[in-house]
C-alpha cells in the first residue's frame, strides 16, 4: 500500500480511489470503500500515514523548495525528538498528525530539503554535547532514518522508512523492491508484474540503470534465470520497449490509450503468469509440459 500511495500522482490516486469504490465496493459486498477499507486493515500511525496519503493533494509543482519552510519544519521535528528523549518516550508517534500531513502533502524536493536540514540541525547539537548525544555518539547516524528507527516499530517504520527512501531516490527505490521479487525471501510474481508495468513508460529505463550498478547484473539476464515459457518473454518484451525518459524523447501517448495498453500488458503477463502459478514462487521452473520457452 505505501507503494501505490506513496509513488503515485494526485490524479493516478483519484482515479484508483474512484474505480476502487465505484466498481468494487458499490458493487461487491465483500469490498468497502477504500479509505473505510484501509481503517479496517491498518492502526496506528501506519493507517494515519496511509489515511493522509490517499486524502492529501501532494505539491507536484517543480518550483524550487521553500527554504525556510524546511528548516521550520525540521525544528518542529527535531523538537519533538528532544522532548520525546527527554522524557523517554515517542513524542513524534503520540502527536503524528502534523508529521503525517507533512510527508503526505510537501513535495519530494521539500521534503529532501527538510531531510537535510533535520541532519544539520542533529549534528550541530550534537557537536554542542546538547540534545541526541547518548543515541547517536555510538551508531554516528544523524538522518531522519534514525529518528523513524528510534521513534517507531514494526509496520509503523517500514512505512515511513519506504516512503522516505522513495522520496530520496525513486529508481534505487524500485530496484530493491525488484530485486527482493526475484532473489528475496518472499519472491513475488505479483510484485514484479505490478512494478513492471506501472514504471514501464516512466522510469523504467532509470531503473534498470541503477539495477545494474547495485547488483552487478542488468534486470534482464535476472528475469532470464528466474522465469520461464511465456511468463518471461513477457516479462523482457516489458523491459525492452520502455522508453528512457533521460534520452529527451517526448511520451506523446494519451491517457486514454496508456490505460488501454496498461490492461492489455496486465491481462498478457497475468495469462502468462497463470502457466506458472502451480510450480510456486518466481524462481521455481513450470511442469515439463509447460516449458515451452525453457532453454
Amino acid at each position: 500500500m505505501i507503494e501505490i500511495l506513496a509513488t503515485r500522482t494526485n490524479q493516478q490516486i483519484a482515479d484508483l480511489r474512484n474505480v476502487y469504490d465505484t466498481e468494487l465496493a458499490n458493487t461487491d459486498p465483500q469490498y468497502r470503500l477504500l479509505e473505510a477499507y484501509i481503517k479496517e486493515k491498518t492502526s496506528g500511525p501506519f493507517q494515519h500515514l496511509l489515511v493522509s496519503l490517499l486524502n492529501e493533494s501532494r505539491d507536484e509543482e517543480t518550483h524550487a523548495s521553500d527554504e525556510e519552510m524546511a528548516k521550520k519544519e525540521a525544528e518542529q521535528f527535531f523538537e519533538l525528538r528532544r522532548k520525546g528523549l527527554a522524557a523517554k518516550s515517542p513524542w513524534v508517534s503520540k502527536n503524528a498528525a502534523e508529521f503525517n500531513r507533512v510527508f503526505a502533502k510537501g513535495s519530494f524536493s521539500q521534503l529532501r530539503k527538510l531531510f537535510d536540514y533535520y541532519k544539520q540541525i542533529v549534528v550541530q547539537h550534537q557537536k554542542q554535547k546538547r540534545h541526541y548525544k547518548d543515541e547517536y555518539d555510538k551508531s554516528g547516524e544523524y538522518d531522519i532514518e534514525a529518528a523513524i528507527t528510534n521513534e517507531f516499530s514494526g509496520i509503523d517504520k517500514d512505512g515511513y522508512l519506504a516512503l522516505i527512501k522513495y522520496v530520496r531516490n525513486g529508481p534505487k527505490y524500485f530496484a530493491d523492491l525488484l530485486h527482493e521479487a526475484i532473489n528475496g525471501i518472499r519472491k513475488s510474481d505479483t510484485d514484479l508484474i505490478r512494478i513492471l508495468i506501472s514504471r514501464s513508460e516512466i522510469d523504467l529505463a532509470k531503473i534498470k540503470e541503477v539495477y545494474n550498478k547495485l547488483h552487478k547484473t542488468s534486470l534482464e539476464r535476472q528475469i532470464e534465470a528466474k522465469t520461464f515459457s511465456n511468463y518471461r518473454s513477457g516479462l523482457l518484451a516489458l523491459l525492452s520497449g520502455n522508453i528512457s525518459a533521460t534520452n529527451g524523447t517526448a511520451n506523446a501517448i494519451n491517457a486514454t490509450e496508456n490505460a488501454k495498453n496498461e490492461g492489455k500488458k496486465q491481462e498478457m503477463l497475468n495469462a502468462a503468469a497463470t502457466e506458472v502459478s502451480s510450480a510456486g514462487p518466481i524462481g521455481s521452473p513450470p511442469a515439463a509440459e509447460n516449458q515451452v520457452g525453457q532453454q
